[in-house]
């Protein structure tokens, strides 16, 4: 009897191992034998296609209420278009397209050990799958067809929004030894705002031309830059005093081009070396990645052996050093097809080698109004104005920033 007490929960336990087991093969082979898979990697267009897809598709509409109420405390009032969800690691989406039975995974693949800190580290992907039907011909197509439908719908949807992208670490998978791992992940909420038109922001006599058509320039030559084994990037530095128009020029230029703006912020709480190269690593082709204020992250200015510290949340600290960040810039492991806008109100602050060619292609001063700006921008304010109305409010307008002279027009919108 006390033999049998004994071996009886023993027993219990391995037969309970072994359906474990076997149900985790059943699985594993019924998907294999009745579904088609594809795999959808960061920095490909399809992965931003099937990210804003799922944005779109993966939340109700009382959920997405719920999320607006929540930003709207956090950030204060703004006009959100679209809050979007993405799914939580290893969340298996089902859905139904055209007739079709089809699933999205988004997974976590590990390329090296996860002690370590080196690229590669880990990443999200997403793996689109269907039932298999009896013509296996079909299926792969199928799933082709469907990545042209997400397309097309995002490409629409550009037309009328610009999407904005928040970089941050993913700190929800790291612990006190693993830290500094390349785990980040893109903020999982991104806005739709409504574009910005070109004419809202009024620059000096050809300075917004100037750099819109080295841009269009950049982007239609890519069999160009590859002839000739250049890296395919651009990188612009926009400096000038604060409210002067150069953030608001980066998103004008975003809604006239129709692409999505990437935002990283330095002093983000556990940014690290590796996990700033992995982030610029998933920024897909053609998307615009924006730094601001770069001298006040203090990266620019500090040695490899002083890294910019970071709020620790309970996990050892972090911090960028000089060289990580020139390495994510241009280093072997960085990613082609973007285009990097750097703004600083204090250029004489940033190190010659930020600036170099190949780091930053071009340079645009973005300085206070002038007679000419703070005219151009009274008679958008009021177009039906006689000429002598705008060329005294220039006049008492000259030597200040734009958003002075904005804040001077409401006023006087106001009044009248």
């Amino acid at each position: 009897m006390l033999l049998a007490s004994l071996l009886y929960p023993l027993l219990l336990s391995m037969l309970a191992s072994l359906v474990y087991f076997l149900a985790g093969h059943v699985r594993y082979e019924w998907e294999r034998l009745f579904t088609v898979t594809i795999r959808v990697t960061p920095n490909t267009d399809a992965y931003v296609w099937l990210q804003e897809w799922l944005h779109r598709h993966s939340q109700s509409e009382a959920g997405r209420q719920q999320t607006r109420r929540f930003l709207a405390t956090v950030w204060g009032s703004r006009d959100f278009d679209d809050i979007g969800y993405i799914p939580d690691e290893n969340e298996k989406v089902w859905f139904r397209w055209n007739g079709h039975c089809m699933f999205v995974l988004r997974a976590r693949h590990a390329t090296h050990q996860q002690h370590q800190s080196h690229a590669g580290g880990s990443e999200y992907y997403f793996i689109l799958g269907i039932q298999r039907r009896i013509r296996a011909s079909t299926n792969a197509s199928v799933l082709f067809e469907f990545i042209q439908h997400i397309q097309t719908q995002y490409t629409g949807r550009n037309d009328k929004f610009t999407c904005v992208l928040f970089g941050s670490p993913d700190v929800r998978h790291c612990n006190a030894y693993f830290s500094d791992m390349a785990r980040c992940n893109w903020f999982p909420y991104f806005v739709h705002l409504r574009p910005r038109g070109l004419d809202s922001v009024i620059l000096e006599r050809g300075l917004k031309q100037e750099l819109l058509d080295d841009i269009k320039w950049f982007l239609a030559n890519e069999p160009w830059y590859q002839e000739r084994h250049i890296p395919w990037r651009r990188g612009y530095l926009l400096h000038g005093p604060p409210g002067c128009g150069k953030s608001s020029m980066v998103f004008a230029a975003a809604s006239d081009l129709k692409l999505s703006v990437y935002i990283i912020n330095l002093r983000e709480d556990n940014m690290s070396d590796a996990i700033l190269r992995s982030m610029f690593q998933r920024i897909p082709k053609r998307a615009i990645v924006l730094l601001e204020d770069v001298d006040a992250s203090g990266v620019v200015v500090v040695s490899d052996e002083a890294p910019v510290p970071a709020a620790t949340i309970g996990y050892r600290q972090a911090g960028i050093t000089f060289s990580g960040l020139l390495n994510a810039l241009d280093g072997v492991a960085a990613g082609e097809g973007r285009v990097m806008f750097l703004t600083t109100n204090h250029r004489s602050k940033l190190q010659p080698a930020l600036l170099r060619a190949g780091r930053v292609d071009r340079e645009f001063l973005f300085d206070l109004a002038s007679a000419s700006v703070a005219k151009k921008m009274y008679q958008r304010f009021f177009p039906q104005c006689n000429e002598e109305a705008a060329e005294t409010f220039s006049l008492k307008n000259t030597g200040v920033s734009h958003s002075v002279v904005q804040e001077h027009l409401i006023q006087i919108s106001r009044v009248h």
